[in-house]
């Protein structure tokens, strides 16, 4: 009776110990904290996408839009002849998805090889709030 109840008790420890690193969803890093005010704002627009694509690096390994890998081929600073004052920022990256999410393979980019997503690109806009930043998607780039 005493191996039924303890093999139950491992039982269930396995099951909330693969719930946590299978399911359980992490918060979302959008905003970035800047104290340094000699930090270009391309700089910081590489550290929140480092920040956001890194998130999905880290999610239960049963998520489809899961990557493995990723990587910042460029950030090219641009404007939009309405607002020239509002910097934009064209990225341009690429992730490493196995079950070749429609979250990765929507929109832009190519699908190569080992599961790879080549050169997907957005436009952002970066928002300053004091020393916050954050951004905020445009459009799909290039």
């Amino acid at each position: 009776m005493i191996w039924k109840t303890g093999n139950g008790i491992l039982r269930l420890g396995i099951g909330i110990l693969l719930f946590y690193v299978l399911l359980t969803p992490i918060p979302y890093p959008d905003t970035l904290v800047v104290a340094d005010a000699s930090v270009s704002d391309e700089d910081i627009v590489r550290r929140i996408m480092e920040q956001q694509l890194t998130y999905y690096t880290r999610m239960g390994l049963l998520y489809p839009d899961r990557i493995f890998a990723y990587e910042i081929v460029r950030i090219i600073p641009t404007t939009d002849a309405t607002k020239p004052k509002e910097p934009l920022y064209s990225v341009v990256y690429s992730v490493k998805n196995y079950w070749q999410s429609p979250a990765w393979t929507a929109g832009n980019g190519r699908i190569g090889e080992d599961h790879w997503i080549r050169n997907k690109s957005m436009i952002y806009r970066l928002v300053k709030d004091g020393s916050t930043y954050r951004l905020a998607a445009v459009g799909t780039g290039l």
